[in-house]
């Protein structure tokens, strides 16, 4: 990515102009994986709906569905269509309202509540130490706040002892978790307490099991919902406390548009709805900690004690690591192995010309995977023979490189032939029942040594492990992003904090920085302080972030619809004045600047045209970019076209269909009233952004698609918004508060 070092100007005269509503619909997929990242495919289309249709506005309170849960910026339709069961449409007005549209596709599914809930009976609740009733004070105290608890200090026990106190007040509660992976064991114990009261919600529950749930908690029958982010979406009548267990977790950010992020989401709902929203965990995200109120809650639940041995081998089964495995099982004791990549090995490198062999589809390796015989791309999903040739050289020799998930557990059952070794991993946990399976015969110690990926990080207790050893945490922390040293030591923490959870435990860290890890493993207290000096004036939470995200099936096309983009934002930094000269579009060799821009913005009935954008370049020599959009008769869709004409190349035709407005671009920054005002917005408004790099995105191919980016920063989100508005004519993607960039 190339960076640039520009003068941030305030710009008075900035203006939206992009102020009307254009009535644009998508259908979005959204799917709950058990050890990673929610993924959502997106689908433009214009669709027939002859549901009955439920409309609740903001300005009604009273209704029986919640009022909105987003701001957006387009009509956005969102379907579990693994259910088949209801879709939820979020539509943005001409006013500054939003209202929200509910549809049920069973006809047998009851209404909402609509008389209010009676309070609760709760049997019993947990008895909570005095550290811990302080913590369950200081949470009813505020509207939003954050629980910092060590690993196993009892954050489940105040959580239960919250919603306990909302449903005995007639309320409804949320208990939101990262991945599906959590929910067993969580299920478990919010089912020791309040028992039918409890429905589970992810995209692993059958259709037949959501109706049930669905029929259940409109009669008011359940009033506390555990599960995945899709849950926040449920039509609650009366939701009084929202729990967002494990906030830092970046599986609560959607990996695709509409990339929303749940806890960002909860804790604007919260705001907005007057509901008390509950943050937790051991690792808190630098920019909840800076931003939430927080309560430190130290030590732990039950007697512990851990001790830190640190690797500095190369990644693999060192004598020391297969030492301290040695030592647990013959103590009766578990085991939980941690390395980052599943499969058996990462990638495989021609013996012959040391070329990686890579997926065709994807700019990736291909991971080897012994059971199947096979390559396979953890992309896109293309998978073929192991022993295929080297396409560069031609050579049938390939060396295997970076061992898996796979390859470490034949290595320990090679070495310990006795022990029962199980993996934890997307391979082999394809389903719930795969994972309540493993999980009970895990803590019923049918299990010895259980070797896995992230999953094992997601506060999973277990009493019976005393060893704890991570592998390969280096290639976390060595990773160009600027929470990069957070997302690792909060990983490097989740995993250890599985050992010694009562009684005596060991974590052996394999790592050449080992000083990194001896300063902070255990004092995340110093690491947030030292982070936040490091981040102050460049990053969150002291800056916004906002990235462009550019895909095409042609090259060419992505990048000089990344060219147009940058063009337009610099255009819209000047506030529509001549160019500055520092602000002229460099790639390099090869430069391509526009000397000519004629756009021309209709914003009457939702109408939008943008037309002409010329290039000139020696590379390019005179190119022309012409984007028209068409309404159908519908209004719902509109068809965009880019035409590439090179006077030196063969024509490229290039026809997509694209929204008119920026591409499922939803704004669910937390503000409270007072900065939603007219007056602060207008000053924000006035602020400017600057563009901090842009060019080929860190995996630049991926799915036969060519990637793009434009990473802006600004110190406050309405300039990112105004900026992500001059483009929604492009067919482009807005990223509001990326995690992962290149």
């Amino acid at each position: 990515m190339q960076r640039q070092n520009l003068k941030q100007v305030p710009n008075p005269t900035s203006q939206n102009s992009a102020s009307n509503s254009i009535t644009a619909q998508n259908s979005i997929q959204e799917r709950d994986f058990v050890n990673e990242q929610n993924s959502v495919s997106i689908q433009n289309s214009t669709l027939a709906q002859n549901s009955a249709t439920t409309i609740n506005f903001v300005a009604a309170p009273s209704s029986g569905y919640k009022q909105n849960f987003a701001i957006a910026q387009n009509l956005t339709q969102e379907r579990d269509f693994a259910k088949g069961e209801n879709s939820v449409s979020i539509q943005n007005s001409t006013s500054a309202q939003n209202s929200v549209l509910i549809q049920n596709f069973d006809a047998t599914a009851q209404s909402p509540i609509s008389q209010p809930l009676s309070p609760l009976q709760i049997g019993k609740i947990p008895n909570l130490t005095p550290a811990q009733e302080q913590a369950r004070k200081f949470a009813e105290a505020n509207e939003t706040s954050l629980i910092f608890g060590d690993t196993g200090s009892g954050k489940s026990e105040i959580y239960i002892a919250l919603i306990a106190q909302a449903l005995a007040a007639g309320k409804q509660a949320l208990f939101l978790m990262p991945e599906i992976s959590l929910t067993p064991q969580m299920t478990k114990r919010l089912q020791s307490y309040f028992g039918e009261r409890l429905g589970v919600w992810h995209s692993k529950i059958s259709p037949k099991k959501k109706r049930e749930i669905l029929a259940k908690f409109n009669a008011g029958e359940i009033r506390l919902i555990a599960g995945a982010r899709s849950a926040l979406f449920l039509p609650f009548s009366d939701l009084g406390l929202i729990v967002v267990d494990e906030e830092h977790d970046d599986s609560y950010k959607s990996a695709a548009a509409p990339r929303l992020n749940a806890r960002d989401a909860a804790i604007f709902v919260g705001k907005k709805l007057g509901i008390r929203v509950v943050l937790g965990s051991a690792t808190p995200a630098l920019s909840t900690y800076a931003k939430q109120p927080h309560f430190r809650l130290r030590g732990t639940y039950f007697s512990s004690a851990k001790r830190f041995i640190f690797d500095e081998s190369e990644t693999g089964l060192s004598p020391k690591i297969l030492t301290e495995i040695g030592r647990s099982l013959e103590a009766g004791k578990q085991a939980v192995v941690f390395l980052p990549t599943r499969a058996n090995y990462k990638y495989m490198v021609c013996e012959n010309c040391g070329q990686i062999v890579r997926c065709p589809f994807c700019a990736v390796g291909m991971s080897y995977h012994a059971d199947a015989a096979a390559l396979k791309c953890h992309y896109c999903g293309f998978s073929t023979f192991y022993r295929a040739s080297c396409e560069n050289c031609g050579g049938e020799v390939m060396q295997a490189r970076k061992i898996g998930t796979g390859e470490l557990a034949a290595q320990l059952a090679a070495r310990f032939p006795s022990a029962r070794i199980a993996k934890f991993d997307r391979d082999e946990i394809t389903t719930q029942r795969k994972l309540e399976a493993l999980l009970n015969n895990f803590n019923a110690h049918k299990i010895d040594i259980l070797v896995g990926t992230q999953m094992l990080s997601k506060g999973h207790d277990y009493h019976g492990v005393d060893l704890a050893v991570i592998m390969g945490i280096d290639e976390h922390l060595s990773y160009p992003d600027f929470r990069a040293r957070e997302k690792t030591l909060a990983l490097a923490m989740q995993v250890a904090g599985r050992a010694g959870r009562s009684g005596q435990g060991r974590v052996v860290i394999q790592t050449r920085q080992s000083g990194f890890f001896r300063d902070y493993i255990e004092n995340y207290d110093d690491f947030l302080r030292d982070e936040a000096e490091f981040r102050e004036g460049l990053y969150p939470p002291y800056m916004r972030l906002l990235r462009v995200l550019i895909s095409h099936k042609n090259e060419k096309a992505a990048s000089e619809i990344m060219n147009v983009a940058l063009e337009l934002l610099r255009r819209k930094r000047a506030g529509g004045s001549a160019f500055a000269s520092h602000d002229r579009l460099d790639t390099g060799s090869k430069r391509a600047s526009l000397d000519a821009l004629n756009l021309e913005n209709s914003a009457q009935q939702g109408s939008k045209q943008m037309s002409n954008f010329k290039f000139q370049g020696s590379d390019l020599r005179e190119s022309y970019v012409n984007l028209s959009s068409q309404k159908n008769a519908s209004n719902l869709k509109n068809t965009a076209q880019i035409s590439a004409c090179d006077a030196g190349a063969s024509s490229v035709n290039l026809k997509f269909e694209r929204k008119s407005s920026a591409q499922n671009f939803i704004n669910l920054a937390a503000e409270n009233a007072a900065e939603n005002s007219a007056q602060h917005l207008k000053d924000k408004a006035s602020e400017s952004f600057e563009i901090i790099g842009y060019g080929k995105a860190g995996i630049a191919y991926i799915a036969s698609k060519f990637r793009f980016e434009i990473l802006l920063r600004a110190s406050s989100h309405v300039p990112l918004i105004n900026a992500a508005r001059a483009l929604e004519h492009l067919p482009v993607e807005i990223d509001m508060d990326p995690v992962n960039f290149g």
